[in-house]
């Protein structure tokens, strides 16, 4: 079963919520700041769910992302990172605020189109 750790990155933090291509959310949208500690939280979090196909995705954004991405690349998962603009014309919106939440659930979406 396939599986995506969908990361909505912004400055010194990200949003982030793991599902499988079921639709099945196993980890809740939660922050989780760029730095260690945190990184390693979700890993172990992640690592009890014995996931057999996992995928770390994201969206580029600027600098922001590269240590959420270099992270789970030196763990040696499948880390794949987008232009925002795919993310853009697949999601035009019209929101005027930004909703984190709702952004992790769009990329996973996304990630299983």
């Amino acid at each position: 079963m396939r599986s995506v750790l969908s990361v909505d990155v912004a400055k010194g933090k990200s949003m982030v919520m793991l599902s499988t291509e079921y639709g099945e959310v196993l980890i809740e949208p939660k922050e989780i700041k760029h730095n260690l500690k945190d990184f390693d939280d979700l890993k172990n979090q992640i690592n009890s769910f014995k996931l057999e196909d996992l995928t770390i995705f994201m969206e580029s954004t600027g600098i922001y992302h590269l240590p959420v991405e270099r992270y789970f690349k030196e763990q040696g998962l499948n880390t794949l990172v987008i232009n925002s603009l795919t993310t853009k014309n697949n999601y035009d919106t019209l929101r005027k605020t930004k909703t984190d939440t709702k952004d992790c659930m769009r990329l996973a979406k996304l990630f299983f189109c």
